[in-house]
Parts: C-alpha cells; sequence; structure tokens
C-alpha cells in the first residue's frame, strides 16, 4: 500500500454452511491470486471448501490445504484426511474463568 502498510493476503467471509464452504475457494481461485491454504470456521464449510477444489481439479492438499474447527466424528471419514482443530470449550472457559477471578 502506498502509506507502507503491508497488504493483507487474509480474505474473510462469515459463512456457515457446507455449499457456502465452496464459495471462498471458487472465488480466490477466479481472482487468480496465489493462496496456499482455507482456514474453515467448522467442518461442513471445510467439506464444501474439498468439493469445490475437486470440481476444479485443485489437489487437496498436493496445491491447497485445508483446515477447520470442531474435529467432528464425520471428519474421520473424509479423503484426503482433513486437518481439523478440536477446542476444549470447559477448559477454555476454566481458564478465562481463573484470569478473571485473578484480576
Amino acid at each position: 500500500m502506498s502509506d507502507g502498510t503491508p497488504r493483507s493476503n487474509v480474505d474473510m467471509k462469515t459463512w456457515r454452511d457446507r455449499f457456502r464452504g465452496g464459495a471462498m475457494p471458487s472465488q480466490l481461485l477466479a481472482k487468480g491470486e496465489p493462496f496456499t491454504a482455507v482456514l474453515c470456521a467448522n467442518d461442513r464449510l471445510a467439506l464444501g471448501a474439498i468439493e469445490a477444489l475437486r470440481e476444479r481439479n485443485v489437489g487437496c492438499p498436493e496445491q491447497l490445504s485445508v483446515t477447520s474447527f470442531n474435529d467432528m466424528p464425520f471428519v474421520s471419514l473424509v479423503q484426503p484426511q482433513l486437518t481439523a482443530m478440536r477446542i476444549q470449550h470447559f477448559g477454555a472457559g476454566k481458564a478465562a474463568a481463573g484470569i478473571l477471578l485473578y484480576y
């Protein structure tokens, strides 16, 4: 940018369903700008992203990585294997409460 601020390479959307999950990688591929990964807010979005990449013959994970949150039981059935982060909500809440009580 002209003010010296580096250009952000993060494009963010707040979609929730599987079918919209395929829209982001499709839009990015259509722009022609290089990117290496799609980080999805949940596993359903990740499935949509993987489907969209397959439809466009983009190798996952060879060409693009797809990562998600939740780690639902069906994730183990996805091929190629999906990288999914499981958030320990109870533990995170307990830690947050401890911090609040400490300060």
